[in-house]
Protein backbone atom coordinates (compact mmCIF):
# COMPACT_ATOMS: atom_id res chain seq x y z
CA UNK A 1 0.00 0.00 0.00
CA UNK A 2 0.98 3.26 -0.46
CA UNK A 3 2.49 5.11 2.24
CA UNK A 4 0.45 7.54 4.19
CA UNK A 5 -3.23 6.28 2.67
CA UNK A 6 -3.08 3.95 5.65
CA UNK A 7 -4.93 5.38 8.65
CA UNK A 8 -5.69 3.80 12.22
CA UNK A 9 -9.36 4.00 11.41
CA UNK A 10 -10.74 2.69 8.38
CA UNK A 11 -13.66 4.26 6.91
CA UNK A 12 -16.38 1.75 5.67
CA UNK A 13 -17.81 3.06 2.64
CA UNK A 14 -21.37 1.64 3.77
CA UNK A 15 -21.06 3.83 6.57
CA UNK A 16 -20.66 6.86 3.86
CA UNK A 17 -23.26 6.69 2.04
CA UNK A 18 -25.69 6.19 4.82
CA UNK A 19 -24.51 9.35 6.61
CA UNK A 20 -25.17 10.89 3.23
CA UNK A 21 -28.71 9.38 3.25
CA UNK A 22 -29.59 10.24 6.35
CA UNK A 23 -28.06 13.93 6.20
CA UNK A 24 -30.53 14.19 2.93
CA UNK A 25 -33.22 12.96 5.02
CA UNK A 26 -32.07 15.15 8.26
CA UNK A 27 -33.06 18.10 5.25
CA UNK A 28 -35.60 17.19 3.89
CA UNK A 29 -37.33 16.62 7.29
CA UNK A 30 -36.49 20.25 8.27
CA UNK A 31 -37.55 21.71 4.81
CA UNK A 32 -40.84 20.25 5.84
CA UNK A 33 -41.32 21.47 8.83
CA UNK A 34 -39.73 24.96 8.67
CA UNK A 35 -42.53 25.30 5.38
CA UNK A 36 -45.34 23.49 7.46
CA UNK A 37 -44.66 26.26 10.36
CA UNK A 38 -44.50 29.46 7.62
CA UNK A 39 -47.93 27.86 5.75
CA UNK A 40 -49.83 27.17 8.79
CA UNK A 41 -49.15 31.18 9.74
CA UNK A 42 -49.24 32.29 6.53
CA UNK A 43 -52.65 30.23 5.80
CA UNK A 44 -53.60 31.76 9.56
CA UNK A 45 -53.70 35.16 8.50
CA UNK A 46 -55.20 34.56 5.30
CA UNK A 47 -58.12 32.93 7.13
CA UNK A 48 -58.34 35.80 9.54
CA UNK A 49 -58.56 38.46 7.19
CA UNK A 50 -61.12 36.21 4.66
CA UNK A 51 -63.63 35.41 7.64
CA UNK A 52 -63.18 39.14 8.99
CA UNK A 53 -64.30 40.35 5.74
CA UNK A 54 -66.62 37.84 4.91
CA UNK A 55 -68.52 38.14 8.25
CA UNK A 56 -68.28 42.45 7.89
CA UNK A 57 -70.40 41.30 4.79
CA UNK A 58 -73.11 39.37 6.30
CA UNK A 59 -73.08 41.65 9.15
CA UNK A 60 -74.17 44.60 6.71
CA UNK A 61 -76.25 42.53 4.80
CA UNK A 62 -78.43 41.13 7.87
CA UNK A 63 -78.13 44.84 9.64
CA UNK A 64 -79.99 46.28 6.34
CA UNK A 65 -82.83 43.92 6.09
CA UNK A 66 -83.38 44.84 10.15
CA UNK A 67 -83.52 48.48 9.04
CA UNK A 68 -85.64 48.45 5.95
CA UNK A 69 -87.97 45.45 7.95
CA UNK A 70 -87.88 47.83 11.32
CA UNK A 71 -88.75 50.98 9.07
CA UNK A 72 -91.79 49.09 6.93
CA UNK A 73 -93.11 47.56 10.88
CA UNK A 74 -93.38 51.15 12.09
CA UNK A 75 -94.38 52.97 9.11
CA UNK A 76 -97.54 50.61 10.07
CA UNK A 77 -98.06 51.10 13.70
CA UNK A 78 -97.73 54.47 13.46
CA UNK A 79 -100.35 54.40 10.75
CA UNK A 80 -98.30 55.72 7.89
CA UNK A 81 -98.94 52.97 5.61
CA UNK A 82 -101.27 50.14 6.21
CA UNK A 83 -100.24 46.69 5.40
CA UNK A 84 -101.64 43.60 5.08
CA UNK A 85 -101.47 40.91 7.31
CA UNK A 86 -99.53 38.38 4.76
CA UNK A 87 -96.91 41.00 4.81
CA UNK A 88 -96.79 41.77 7.90
CA UNK A 89 -96.78 37.99 8.79
CA UNK A 90 -93.41 38.16 6.28
CA UNK A 91 -91.99 40.97 7.84
CA UNK A 92 -92.18 39.43 11.80
CA UNK A 93 -90.95 36.36 10.15
CA UNK A 94 -87.58 38.24 8.64
CA UNK A 95 -87.53 40.37 11.91
CA UNK A 96 -87.61 37.02 13.90
CA UNK A 97 -85.28 35.14 11.99
CA UNK A 98 -83.12 38.44 12.49
CA UNK A 99 -83.24 38.37 16.21
CA UNK A 100 -82.32 34.66 15.85
CA UNK A 101 -79.18 34.75 14.60
CA UNK A 102 -76.24 34.61 16.87
CA UNK A 103 -74.24 37.10 17.71
CA UNK A 104 -71.23 34.74 19.31
CA UNK A 105 -69.52 31.62 17.46
CA UNK A 106 -71.95 28.26 18.22
CA UNK A 107 -70.63 25.59 16.62
CA UNK A 108 -73.62 23.87 16.72
CA UNK A 109 -75.70 26.59 14.40
CA UNK A 110 -74.98 27.09 11.27
CA UNK A 111 -74.76 30.54 10.69
CA UNK A 112 -74.70 30.46 6.27
CA UNK A 113 -77.95 28.48 6.15
CA UNK A 114 -79.61 31.18 8.42
CA UNK A 115 -78.36 34.06 6.47
CA UNK A 116 -79.48 32.17 3.59
CA UNK A 117 -83.16 31.84 5.10
CA UNK A 118 -83.19 35.61 6.62
CA UNK A 119 -82.29 37.16 2.96
CA UNK A 120 -85.17 34.18 0.92
CA UNK A 121 -87.67 35.85 3.82
CA UNK A 122 -86.44 38.68 3.05
CA UNK A 123 -87.59 38.76 -0.79
CA UNK A 124 -90.66 37.01 -0.44
CA UNK A 125 -91.23 40.10 2.10
CA UNK A 126 -89.50 42.62 -0.88
CA UNK A 127 -92.05 40.74 -3.01
CA UNK A 128 -95.34 40.76 -1.33
CA UNK A 129 -94.53 44.94 -0.72
CA UNK A 130 -93.75 45.46 -4.32
CA UNK A 131 -90.35 46.80 -2.91
CA UNK A 132 -87.41 46.51 -5.79
CA UNK A 133 -84.58 43.92 -3.69
CA UNK A 134 -81.95 45.19 -6.71
CA UNK A 135 -81.95 48.15 -5.51
CA UNK A 136 -81.07 47.42 -2.52
CA UNK A 137 -77.49 48.44 -1.35
CA UNK A 138 -73.65 46.18 -2.67
CA UNK A 139 -72.40 44.50 0.24
CA UNK A 140 -69.52 43.30 -1.00
CA UNK A 141 -66.24 45.09 -0.03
Amino acid sequence: MAAGLETSETVDINDVFDSIALSESKLVKQGYSEGYRKGTNDGELSGFHLGYHRGKECGTEIGYYKGVVNTWLTLHDQKICTLSDKILLALSKVKSLIDEFPMKIDDNIDIVELKNNISASYKKACSLLKFDVNCSADFSF
